[in-house]
C-alpha cells in the first residue's frame, strides 16, 4: 500500500512537472488547423487516448486538451507522450471555433458536435449513432514517426514465408482469453508453433545473430523465441516475410502487432477475424485458423502457396491497412459521418474488457 502511495506521488509529481514545462513553452507561432478538442477526465484510458489524440494530429488537426487534473496528473503508459504532440494546447475552456469535440463525461455529450467516448467496444449490438473507431500500431511507432516508413517498407524484399514471435511468453499465459474469448493465449500458440516435428521447415531463433541470417537466407517458418526485437528493427523484420502469426494480447485478442504487419504489407495469420470491424477475410487478406490443430493445417498451407496468391494477398493486407487503419482515413470517416455521431467506442483495453457481460 505504501508502495502504491509512493508510486502515485511520483507520477503526480513527474506529471506536473511536464505540465509546468508544457505551459512555459507557451504558444508560438499562428496555428489555423481545425481544432479538435478532448475534454477527458480518466487517466485509465492509457495508451489508447495518446492514440485516438494522435490520430488527430496526424490527419491534419489541432489538438486542444482541456485542463483536467485527474487526467494531467495521472498520465502513465504512454499517455504522457500527449506533450510530444506538436501544437497541443491546455485550455480551460472550449475553443471558440472546434471542429469537434470528444468528451468521457456523459453529460455534456450528445450536444452538437460533441461525442462521448464509450469503452464498450466488444458489444455486439452497439449504439446506432456511434463510431468504432479502429486499434492502433504501437503509440511508440506514431510519436516517434516511424509509421512514415511504411510505404517503404511494403516494397522491401521478402525472405521469410511466415514470421512469428514469441518473447515472454509467461505473461501471455491469461485464462481469460479462453475463458472470455474462446481463443488461444499467446503462450499456447508459441509452444505449438516452437514443438513442431521436424516434417515442418522450423527455423527457431534464440541470438541476434540467427535473426540477421534469416534476413538474408530464405527460411520458411521462423519463430523468435525469448529474443527482444529493438523498437527500431521491428516494423523492418515484419517486412521481411510474407506471414506473421498474429498472436493475441495479455488481456484481448487485438494486440498491435497485427495492425503493424497488415500496415507493412505482411499478411496477418489470426484465431480472431471476425472481430476486427469489418472482419478479416481469410485467404483474401488474413489466414484465419481455429485452435492448436488447424493452425499447423492453415500454416502448411501457406508454406505452397504460390508467389501470386501471396503478392494478391499482400495487396488486400495494405488494402485493409489503408482503408481502415490510417490515421487520416480513420479521422476523415469520422468527420464525414459526425453530423449522425452521439459515440466514439474506443478499444480500451481492461477497461473495455472488464465492461463485457458475462451472463
Amino acid at each position: 500500500m505504501i508502495g502504491n502511495l509512493a508510486n502515485r506521488i511520483t507520477t503526480g509529481a513527474a506529471n506536473a512537472g511536464r505540465f509546468l514545462t508544457h505551459i512555459a513553452g507557451g504558444k508560438t507561432e499562428d496555428d489555423r488547423r481545425p481544432v479538435a478538442h478532448f475534454d477527458v477526465s480518466d487517466p485509465r484510458l492509457e495508451r489508447y487516448f495518446y492514440c485516438l489524440v494522435k490520430f488527430f494530429d496526424i490527419a491534419g488537426f489541432r489538438v486542444s486538451l482541456r485542463f483536467r487534473p485527474r487526467l494531467l496528473l495521472n498520465l502513465r503508459n504512454y499517455n504522457d507522450l500527449l506533450y510530444n504532440i506538436g501544437g497541443m494546447q491546455i485550455t480551460y475552456s472550449q475553443p471558440a471555433e472546434t471542429a469537434v469535440t470528444i468528451t468521457d463525461k456523459g453529460e455534456l455529450a450528445l450536444k452538437g458536435d460533441r461525442l462521448f467516448i464509450d469503452v464498450r467496444y466488444f458489444e455486439k449490438e452497439k449504439h446506432s449513432a456511434g463510431f468504432v473507431f479502429p486499434y492502433s500500431m504501437h503509440p511508440l511507432i506514431y510519436d516517434r514517426g516511424i509509421y512514415k516508413t511504411i510505404s517503404d517498407l511494403r516494397t522491401r524484399e521478402r525472405k521469410m514465408r511466415i514470421f512469428s514471435y514469441f518473447a515472454n511468453l509467461q505473461n501471455y499465459a491469461g485464462v481469460e482469453m479462453n475463458a472470455v474469448f474462446g481463443k488461444l493465449n499467446r503462450r499456447q500458440i508459441g509452444e505449438e508453433i516452437l514443438s513442431y516435428p521436424d516434417s515442418i521447415p522450423l527455423n527457431v531463433i534464440r541470438r541476434r545473430s540467427e535473426l540477421a541470417m534469416s534476413r538474408s537466407g530464405s527460411p520458411r517458418l521462423v519463430a523468435v523465441d525469448n529474443l527482444r526485437i529493438p523498437f527500431e528493427d521491428w516494423l523492418p523484420t515484419l517486412a521481411g516475410a510474407d506471414f506473421f502469426v498474429a498472436a493475441p494480447g495479455v488481456l484481448m485478442p487485438y494486440c498491435h502487432n497485427l495492425i503493424e504487419s497488415m500496415a507493412v504489407g505482411t499478411v496477418p495469420i489470426t484465431e480472431y477475424p471476425e472481430m476486427w470491424d469489418p472482419p478479416l477475410e481469410d485467404r483474401v487478406n488474413c489466414i484465419a485458423f481455429d485452435g492448436v490443430a488447424d493452425l499447423r493445417k492453415r500454416i502448411c498451407e501457406v508454406l505452397e502457396m504460390s508467389s501470386d496468391e501471396v503478392a494478391e494477398m499482400r495487396q488486400a493486407a495494405i488494402e485493409y491497412y489503408d482503408t481502415w487503419f490510417d490515421p487520416v482515413a480513420a479521422v476523415s470517416r469520422l468527420m464525414e459521418n459526425l453530423p449522425e455521431l452521439e459515440r466514439l467506442y474506443l478499444l480500451a483495453g481492461h477497461l473495455s474488457v472488464t465492461s463485457i457481460d458475462r451472463k
